[in-house]
């Protein structure tokens, strides 16, 4: 139940509006949920929230030029944005739309400057329908703020690359808008093709007060699927063990140039713990060098921990193993490790900062291994869709410099792997369980097939570069 998690929202208006506008989702959320509201300050003071846990699911909502008003920084700590009636440019493309879309505007900004209050009266009644707008404006606004805002509407833009990083992402809509064009909302979505889109009908642009109910059940809905993806990344890696063993020969590798980090360290005493054990290609090592220390060895996936626990040779081990099904992103315990081992497992994780959770579990001294794929990888599968112009459907991948934040040491390395066919290569990547799509991204049959056939076309084999990163993560005392 998603009432059960530990979540943070931070909720942005648009212009004209302020914090008060989401008071009645007070209402609907849970009561154990952190909800912050932010406020430009039109009418009252201005309040810039922050996300405060380094464990909580974070979420943004944001309503209209809200969005705009959101810090970088913030919608880089995102794990889902939910969007009404918002837009990453305020104008339409069309030269015809945007050109009408332009003098509305600019009529708008000219009245504003001699009668602010009955533009605000008309922009809330048209923002409103089809619903009735029963409050009265206040005549106590900051003038200036309003006017300059309004005025930076028509030049706003965010790129949607800033956005990519943000696993989930529903776009909820309003079917009879009156402020933001149908083709401005549908280009939302076009945009940010791995987003979930929703149009309600009978509500307009201010959808998230009018129609509260009807967009509070959407976004319950979309956490509620959001939330079982790891269970579906469980499924997908434990359909066929056997075969992702078979398959998984640079698993092998990477499992390798990982375990050597350790060769030139000591770590204190203690236990050892593995997040994501897989087949167990990492867990012999560990098994083979600390067989006289307690080891916990886990997995999302029960088929992956049985193949593990029945494929290992235990010829050295001398201490107790244990064996337990859990997501390392939670970790409710309070036991303390001198190693944990995380191979090939971080790009999974839905926060980032569960990497500093499992930091908080090692004893003084204690090390964190890592390895992961990341963002640098697949270039020319990105570059190929980029001459489509189909969408580039590989899973977020962190930036290769993410350890360094954590204080890590690392390094990176280029792999490149050679295909019959762009066929082959996908095929590959879902018999290790690497094609499941945690953002519901994913190519049309006909657009999948325009994209093996004109890479199958440039060259005799499909050649696939995988930037992987190595580091090591000492807490200190």
């Amino acid at each position: 139940m998603i009432d059960r998690l530990n979540i943070e929202i931070i909720a942005y208006h648009g212009w004209g509006y302020d914090q008060f506008c989401w008071q009645n989702w007070e209402n609907v959320l849970p009561p154990t949920w952190k909800f912050q509201r932010f406020d430009r300050g039109y009418f009252d003071r201005p309040c810039a929230p922050k996300f405060t846990s380094s464990t909580a699911t974070k979420i943004i909502f944001a309503h209209s030029f809200g969005l705009h008003f959101c810090p970088q920084d913030q919608l880089e700590q995102a794990n889902c944005l939910i969007l009404f009636s918002s837009f990453l440019q305020f104008h339409p493309q069309s030269d015809r739309l945007r050109k009408r879309s332009i003098q509305i505007l600019d009529r708008m900004i000219e009245q504003f400057q001699t009668q602010p209050e009955t533009v605000l009266e008309n922009f809330y009644a048209k923002s409103c329908y089809p619903a009735i707008h029963k409050t009265s404006v206040s005549s106590n606004f900051n003038y200036s703020l309003l006017l300059e805002d309004l005025q930076q509407l028509g030049v706003s833009t965010i790129d949607p690359i800033h956005l990519e990083k943000i696993p989930n992402i529903l776009i909820l809509v309003g079917e009879d808008d009156r402020v933001i064009s149908p083709t401005q909302l549908q280009q939302l979505h076009k945009e940010l093709s791995f987003s979930e889109y929703h149009s309600i009908k009978n509500s307009g642009h201010a959808l998230p007060f009018t129609h509260q109910q009807e967009c509070w059940s959407l976004a319950q809905q979309y956490l509620q699927r959001s939330n079982s993806i790891k269970a579906k990344i469980a499924i997908e890696f434990g359909r066929s063990p056997v075969t992702y063993h078979q398959q998984a020969t640079l698993q092998k590798l990477y499992a390798d140039r990982l375990f050597s980090l350790l060769d030139d360290r000591s770590i204190p005493a203690g236990k050892i713990l593995e997040i994501g054990c897989g087949t167990g290609f990492l867990t012999q090592k560990l098994v083979d060098r600390f067989g006289d220390r307690s080891i916990l060895i886990t997995d999302l996936s029960s088929e992956m921990l049985n193949f593990c626990q029945q494929n290992l040779d235990k010829t050295r081990l001398k201490a107790s193993i244990e064996f337990r099904q859990l997501d390392g992103e939670s970790l409710n315990s309070n036991e303390q490790y001198a190693l944990i081992a995380a191979g090939f497992v971080v790009q999974w994780f839905q926060s980032i900062d569960s990497i500093q959770r499992l930091i908080d579990r090692l004893e003084p001294n204690g090390l964190l291994l890592v390895s992961y794929p990341s963002c640098e990888s697949f270039p020319e599968w990105r570059s190929i869709c980029q001459k489509l112009d189909l969408p580039f459907t590989v899973n977020p991948l962190p930036d290769s410099q993410l350890l360094a934040q954590f204080g890590g040491v690392y390094r990176t390395e280029t792999i490149a792997t050679s295909f019959a066919s762009a066929a082959d290569f996908f095929r590959s990547m879902k018999a290790i369980g690497a094609g499941f799509s945690t953002t519901g991204k994913q190519l049309t049959r006909s657009q999948m097939k325009r994209l093996i056939q004109a890479w199958d076309a440039q060259t005799g084999e499909i050649e696939v570069s995988h930037h992987i990163v190595y580091g090591v993560i000492e807490r200190s005392r």
